[in-house]
């Protein structure tokens, strides 16, 4: 017996020192933050690496950095003011006000015209009959003076509000921020908290059913409560945790509505973060309430370079489009989480049934992409575009022998580090000529204002049109969201003439002719009721199979599409790949489209000769060259090599080389 108690001592003892020594100040940090006894413990995310040719060394497309997030705690600052003002110089940021009051000042404005109209608008007061021949007069809006308001008289020694009809000065600005700050200091409880945000509709119903004074469900799934509404915090607190599955004491402290964590500024750069950590070094007592913790941000050191096969991780830390969408749940990992028994004045117990589980970090994963290739393909569909004043390009290297993705470029791309800048607009003054080549495509909320440069083919910008200020905007990269994009494997298009090659193929590889065959051609093909033209309209009598890749001659590809028949080009078709996916390791992708031959009038199997008639992705199509340069062996595309575990981990997968199919 006294083995075991020695031994059961022992465990204690060791439990103890590894809580209170080993860990102390880390857990203490986030029991701080929470004071509910349980908090999570946030994975690692993992990095999206790729290699160079030129160094032979890897590098990190996609990583992880640090920065410090400063929060308080409200009910344990004794005095807001001393500590607002210590805190306001260090985290006021002149520019992202600025901002701010201009958005504020416009929308301020905004509405006074909406009222001006309002008020012109509406209905004069009937006048009493008059008499005589008096002439009624019209009044013009332009020239009118604008209605009362009521106003109140702008005084330059009134101190700063957000209601004032003017742009505020830098010191106005500083004070604003200041008293806002000393505000969040000051509230110790919570006027409002938000539950959840993601109610399904069945348990909204329920909520909003029992109409629960001081709870309320928006119309997207929210659920706030109101704690100064609900007198009887007992009896809703139980009510709600059986709706919501939840340990009613919890929720019951919740609705107490304490005011415990209050976010003051995320991203704080480390010399700022210095100088607050040395406020509450040397005044622990006065800043006793504010804590800083480290908070992972996503960060991408290559900028904007294969920003759409990366995709980007937005301000929930969920992986959207690209690498980061489709692998989000191995990249992300599984948070721990460290719990312990709290007393009844919210002090952590440290020994008892404590529970520590150990946060698994997301796994790396490596990519086939060469980064020189990437950056100079970059380089090359940048220029591209811009040369023949095309609205997107794309790019694709790939290995021929292993159907290895070596580069995968994208124009125009964005930087997944500053991802919601896609979104900013810019004012276009738009002529008389453009606004009659405004039109309005879709109906209800996908309806859109689009400006045609040109309609054939379609070259369009998507126009916003601000009724208030009379004003039009377009996305200042033209696109907007659309750049997010992996068009290279997610769009069809009709290939056009670079089919030609896919086409011819197929004829030698049937027998059906050899690169010496020759036919004669001077001038259109006549097939149906269209004649087939060269794209220059220039005829070069008898030509080889060769000579008719060289010239690039719709008339040649007419005479091989002829040779192989429908039924037989459609299986070659199907057999490259084509109307069907690649399976390429990313969501989204589209199979293109080939309908069945029945269907084909003589018209259509020509035309498809030289790409037209049948739509496929860059994806699809690098994949089909590539088996002809291959051998006809038809290789499976990939462009992850490998997926490990953090930081040294065993392998999970192994991107390798396998044909689909063999031509």
């Amino acid at each position: 017996m006294m083995g075991i108690g020695f031994f059961m001592g022992f465990i204690i003892f060791s439990r103890l020192f590894y809580l209170q020594i080993v860990k102390g100040n880390y857990y203490q940090e986030i029991a701080f933050e929470k004071n509910q006894g349980y908090t999570e413990i946030p994975a690692r995310r993992g990095e999206i690496l790729i290699q160079d040719s030129h160094s032979g060394e890897p590098y990190a497309l996609a990583t992880n950095t640090t920065l410090n997030l400063l929060y308080a705690d409200p009910s344990l600052i004794e005095d807001p003011g001393y500590v607002g003002g210590k805190l306001a110089p260090l985290l006021f940021d002149l520019e992202s006000e600025k901002e701010r009051d201009k958005e504020r000042y416009e929308n301020l404005m905004s509405d006074l015209r909406k009222a001006q109209r309002k008020e012109m608008e509406e209905p004069a007061t009937p006048m009493e009959e008059t008499t005589g021949t008096e002439t009624p007069t019209t009044t013009n809006p332009e020239s009118s003076p604008a209605p009362s308001l009521n106003l109140p008289p702008s005084d330059p020694t009134a101190p700063p509000s957000y209601g004032d009809f003017r742009l505020h000065t830098d010191d106005e600005l500083f004070a604003l921020y200041q008293r806002d700050l000393i505000d969040t200091l000051s509230q110790k409880t919570r006027s409002v908290i938000l539950l959840t945000e993601d109610l399904d509709e069945g348990l909204a119903k329920t909520i909003r059913d029992k109409a629960i004074t001081g709870v309320e469900v928006t119309e997207n799934g929210k659920l706030y409560t109101y704690p100064s509404q609900i007198s009887d915090k007992d009896r809703t607190s139980k009510t709600l945790a059986d709706i919501l599955d939840m340990e009613w004491e919890r929720l019951q402290q919740i609705l107490i509505g304490r005011n415990r964590y209050a976010v003051l500024k995320r991203k704080l750069a480390p010399e700022i973060s210095d100088q607050i950590e040395k406020l509450i070094h040397e005044e622990p007592k006065a800043f006793f309430g504010i804590r800083m913790k480290e908070e992972y941000f996503r960060f991408y050191p290559e900028g904007s370079l294969a920003a759409q096969v990366l995709g980007y991780v937005n301000h929930k830390n969920n992986g959207q489009y690209g690498i980061e969408g489709t692998f989000d749940d191995q990249l992300e990992g599984k948070s721990g989480y460290f719990s312990s028994q709290i007393d009844a004045s919210g002090k952590q117990i440290t020994v008892g049934d404590s529970e520590i589980v150990d946060a698994v970090n997301g796994a790396n994963i490596t990519l086939t992409l060469d980064r020189s290739i990437q950056a100079e393909a970059e380089k090359l569909i940048a220029k591209g575009v811009e040369n023949f004043q095309a609205d997107s390009g794309q790019i694709i290297v790939q290995e021929t022998k292993t159907g290895r993705i070596l580069a995968m470029a994208h124009y125009p791309t964005f930087d997944p580090n500053t991802y919601g800048d896609i979104f900013k607009l810019e004012e276009v003054e738009l002529s008389q000529n453009d606004r009659e080549n405004l039109y309005r495509v879709g109906e209800g909320e996908n309806e859109k204002l689009y400006l045609y440069i040109r309609k054939d083919p379609d070259v369009r910008i998507e126009i916003f049109y601000d009724k208030d200020k009379d004003k039009y905007y377009k996305y200042a990269n033209n696109v907007g969201p659309e750049v997010y994009q992996l068009k290279a494997v997610t769009l069809p298009y009709e290939p056009g003439s670079v089919f030609k090659a896919v086409a011819m193929a197929s004829g030698v590889d049937a027998d059906e002719v050899t690169p010496y065959t020759t036919f004669f051609s001077d001038g259109p093909v006549q097939v149906d009721e269209y004649e087939i033209h060269t794209f220059n309209d220039e005829y070069y009598g008898t030509s080889t199979m060769t000579e008719v890749l060289i010239h690039s001659d719709n008339t040649g590809m007419v005479f091989v599409a002829r040779k192989l028949g429908r039924a037989l080009f459609y299986d070659y078709l199907k057999n490259f790949g084509f109307g069907k996916k690649t399976n390429i390791e990313f969501e989204g992708e589209n199979a293109g489209r080939v309908e069945y031959y029945d269907y084909w009038a003589e018209s259509e199997l020509v035309t498809k000769a030289f790409g037209q008639g049948i739509t496929v992705t860059p994806i699809q199509l690098i994949t089909a060259i590539s088996a002809v340069g291959n051998g006809g062996l038809l290789m499976q595309p990939y462009i992850v090599d490998s997926i490990a575990q953090y930081r040294n981990g065993g392998p999970l997968h192994c991107g390798k080389k396998r044909n689909r199919s063999n031509l």
